[in-house]
């Protein structure tokens, strides 16, 4: 009699956004296992990343997808399911845990994975849990999951059975520049993903939470920009002068995406383009002297746009102007 084979060779947790989906690609096209996914609508203020893992799944190519109802709501104590608290905003990133922890979730959803794998015949779960880039939430570390795979070998069927859970995190100990690095090499497109915590109606982010920060700032380390800035417009950043330029105010874009005090703009906040040309002196020489000595790699444009104000970097190729 042949033993019964496994419907999927993994479960992945899918949340739609750039950890979870990188997860499914590194599992379906690096592994090359034959993946089911499972996503939650657990009441999350950024619901739209539903959509979003629904997106990444068809794209991806699973064997099936789920999306389990639980309501968290009804237990709150987190900014992503209560809407009195708020979620933060620009400012460092803290030290202890944030509001947006979520009280218990990885382990009400691994708890639940695990049962959609046991009817699926397998007993691997694939998470893209990490702890370089990330916010400092206690069910992301080595030893929780290690514990928690144990656990369901000790509760389940296919543990007394004499089977053995194992726990995927691949991304565990990846910054999130590498992590995204991967999913480009893999061919995941992140224009389908969704990360922002706190988006607007119609599900642009926000640019100034934690995902929305680690997020941009790894795209732009990688040279690369991120696809959902496209629809991020800012009104109270981006205005457009009778001249017919697009005029930023430099700091709030910087307190946006979070630059550190040694960091430089590397793309153009509103086409993502490299072609910036910096001014950091009132004169075509003194800004050559000040480029010289702070040693910026942007090319040094003589032309200034006819603005009034301290011009930090033009935009040749759309035409904005970051005063």
């Amino acid at each position: 009699m042949t033993e019964k084979q496994p419907k999927a060779d993994a479960v992945v947790l899918l949340s739609g956004g750039v950890d979870s989906s990188t997860a499914l690609a590194w599992a379906v096209r690096k592994q090359g296992w034959r993946a089911a996914a499972i996503s939650f609508d657990y009441g999350q203020r950024h619901e739209i990343e539903l959509k979003a893992a629904q997106r990444v799944a068809e794209a991806i190519g699973v064997v099936e997808h789920r999306t389990v109802e639980v309501n968290l709501r009804a237990i709150g104590g987190s900014a992503l399911t209560d809407e009195r608290i708020a979620v933060p905003r620009r400012g460092p990133i803290p030290k202890h845990i944030p509001p947006t922890y979520v009280p218990a979730r990885n382990i009400v959803f691994l708890a639940l994975a695990a049962g959609y794998a046991e009817t699926l015949g397998c007993t691997r779960l694939v998470i893209g849990a990490n702890i370089v880039d990330y916010s400092g939430y206690p069910d992301c570390r080595p030893e929780f999951l290690q514990a928690f795979a144990k656990a369901l070998t000790a509760g389940t069927k296919v543990g007394a059975e004499g089977g053995h859970w194992r726990i995927e995190a691949p991304l565990l100990q990846m910054g999130k520049e590498e992590i995204i690095a991967l999913g480009l090499e893999l061919g995941l497109d992140y224009a389908l993903t969704h990360s922002c915590y706190d988006p607007d109606e119609e599900g642009h982010p926000c640019g100034q939470c934690d995902s929305c920060f680690f997020r941009i700032r790894a795209f732009a380390k990688l040279g690369h920009t991120d696809p959902l800035l496209a629809c991020f417009r800012a009104p109270e950043l981006l205005q457009k002068g009778e001249d017919g330029h697009i005029k930023i105010r430099y700091h709030e874009v910087r307190r946006a995406i979070r630059l550190a005090p040694e960091e430089t703009l590397a793309r153009c906040f509103v086409c993502g383009s490299t072609a910036i040309g910096v001014f950091l002196g009132s004169t075509p020489d003194e800004t050559w002297k000040a480029v010289q000595r702070k040693g910026t790699p942007y090319t040094v444009y003589e032309r200034v746009p006819p603005m009034i104000g301290k011009l930090r970097y033009y935009c040749t190729n759309c035409g904005a102007c970051y005063l």
